[in-house]
Order: structure tokens, then C-alpha cells, then sequence
């Protein structure tokens, strides 16, 4: 398999990532919930002979996103260097309509084809196909995007993790009785400038945890690699958000920093967290721990009344 850059080494696993946009709504009183299904071509069974059934190869399953028509997924999936190019990635977009593992309980949005080559070969913007819609429908679905990134399994990572204070923020509901669902998430910057999700913590409320009025965000894990888009000189952009059933979910604030510039920081040093211009709160160093191979990073968050 080659390299998604020209003058990137050889022997490297490839990264690919999945975004969608324009999906089609499936939902009545909210937006859909889509999650993406990647899967190749897998070895055919007797088993499956006469009987209907696919003989494709599941390489992964994205994480849902919830109430979002236009989604970028966190959820990665990793090629390794011996894929061949030639190889067909079947990519299906559904809506989550059950709590069910099964496929089949959830609602189809659309499907698309493509090789390894044609999402290498696209570069940093990624290879865009038109979803197929299913089987008697003639509709309008979407657009689903992947792109291709070098990853090095044995690049030093580095866990962020954030204290976030829940009890100081407004309710952004327009209704009363609904009160604001934060999340966090973090991006990285790509290599053609555009911010890739790497991290996005569950939305919660807070009458739903009442004995605690911080939530801890953990297991955001940054690897870098001294190449195309994952040197420590990386922006990262972290963004609070507040969770809306049929609409854009907010932005409650946001930031930008590096992983070196986070390696700089002491315990204490204060950075603000902005929106519109205007800071609506701010990030608290409360301790950094190094390492040859992992690094640690915690933080407290707060927010002005």
C-alpha cells in the first residue's frame, strides 16, 4: 500500500477517517443519528451460499452522533501497510433507531464504494462520493467523505484529561424545562487546515449525575508522529458544546493550543475560553506529567456566571 503523501516514508499504516454531510433526516422529532460501517470484500462462505447473506468483511463501526446531519467521527479505522491498493471499501451510513448491535434494527441512510487507491490517491482533502440510497428508494441522501492520514502505533501519545465545572453554566434551552447537555470535543488541525475530531465526550445533564457538580473528561489520547500532520506544533482546538435535539448543537466556548505549548505550561497557568470575541470562561493547568513516551495533561475548566 502507498502513502496518502508523496514524500511520506514507506512502511507506515495508513488512517482512514469518515465524515458525512447533507444525510437525509430519518427521524420525525429530532435529527437523525447517524453512524458510518466500513467493510471490504471478505472470503466467501459456504455457509452463506443461497442463502442472501454478504460476505463482506466488517473493519469497523464508527461511534453514533446524535442529532446531526452533517457528522465528523472520531472513530478512525487503520490499514495496514501490506492492504493492497486495489482493494474495494464499502462504506454504509446508518441512523441509530435501536439499542441494538444488530444492523438490521437500525435505519439504512445510504451506502458508497471506493478503493484504498482512490482514498490515498485523493490526498489531504479526501476522496467525496454521492451515498447510494437503499434498495426502491430514488432520494437525495448525502455525501460521505474519507480521507487518509499517516499513523505510527509507536508515536509517544499523550492523554488530555479535563475537570469540568457543570454547576455555572446558563441554561442555553429555549425551553425551561430542558437544561443544557454539554460536551467536549477536541480537534486536531489536518494537514489541508481543516479540524479533525479526535475526542467527544457524552452529553450529560446535570440532573442526571446530581451528587456530582464536576464531570471528569478522560481518555482523550493524542499520538504525534514528526511528519505530515502529527507533530507536537499540531494546533488543537477544544470546544464546549451544548447538545440540541433538532438543531445545531451550540457552541459554549472554545480554544486553541499545541501539544508543545501544553509541555510548557505549569500547574496553574490559566488560559481563557472564548466565544464571539468575549471570554466566557477558563482552562486551569491543574498538573502535567512527562514522559519519554506518554505524556499527561489535566485540566479544570470553568465558566463564568
Amino acid at each position: 500500500m502507498s502513502s496518502p503523501h508523496p514524500d511520506d516514508p514507506v512502511g507506515y499504516c495508513v488512517e482512514i477517517a469518515i465524515e458525512a454531510s447533507s444525510l437525509a433526516n430519518m427521524d420525525l422529532f429530532s435529527l437523525s443519528d447517524p453512524f458510518a460501517i466500513l467493510s471490504a470484500p471478505g472470503i466467501p462462505s459456504r455457509a452463506n451460499e443461497g442463502r442472501g447473506k454478504s460476505n463482506q468483511m466488517i473493519l469497523g463501526r464508527t461511534e453514533t452522533q446524535w442529532d446531526v446531519l452533517n457528522p465528523c467521527f472520531v472513530k478512525s479505522f487503520v490499514l495496514q501497510p501490506e492492504t493492497p491498493n486495489g482493494m474495494q471499501l464499502n462504506v454504509a451510513i446508518y441512523d441509530r433507531d435501536s439499542k441494538s448491535s444488530s444492523l438490521d434494527k437500525q435505519d439504512l441512510i445510504g451506502l458508497a464504494i471506493c478503493s484504498v487507491q482512490d482514498v490515498i490517491s485523493s490526498g489531504t482533502e479526501g476522496v467525496t462520493l454521492r451515498l447510494d440510497p437503499p434498495s426502491g428508494k430514488d432520494k437525495s441522501v448525502g455525501n460521505v467523505t474519507l480521507i487518509a492520514d499517516l499513523y505510527d502505533d509507536a508515536a509517544p501519545s499523550h492523554e488530555l484529561k479535563f475537570l469540568v465545572e457543570r454547576s455555572s453554566f446558563k441554561n442555553m434551552s429555549a425551553l425551561g424545562q430542558f437544561l443544557t447537555k454539554p460536551y467536549l470535543v477536541i480537534y486536531r488541525r489536518r494537514p489541508n487546515n481543516k479540524w479533525a475530531p479526535i475526542f467527544r465526550s457524552k452529553a450529560t445533564r446535570r440532573e442526571e449525575d446530581p451528587a456530582y457538580s464536576h464531570d471528569v473528561v478522560t481518555s482523550a489520547t493524542i499520538r504525534t508522529y514528526n511528519g505530515r500532520g502529527r507533530c507536537e506544533e499540531t494546533p488543537l482546538r477544544i470546544e464546549l458544546r451544548a447538545h440540541k435535539a433538532n438543531t445545531e448543537h451550540r457552541l459554549i466556548g472554545a480554544t486553541q493550543m499545541s501539544l508543545a505549548s501544553l509541555r510548557r505550561q505549569t500547574a496553574g497557568k490559566r488560559l481563557s475560553l472564548g466565544l464571539g470575541g468575549e471570554a466566557v470562561g477558563e482552562i486551569i493547568f491543574r498538573s502535567v506529567v512527562l514522559d519519554t513516551t506518554v505524556s499527561s495533561f489535566e485540566f479544570e475548566i470553568n465558566f463564568a456566571s
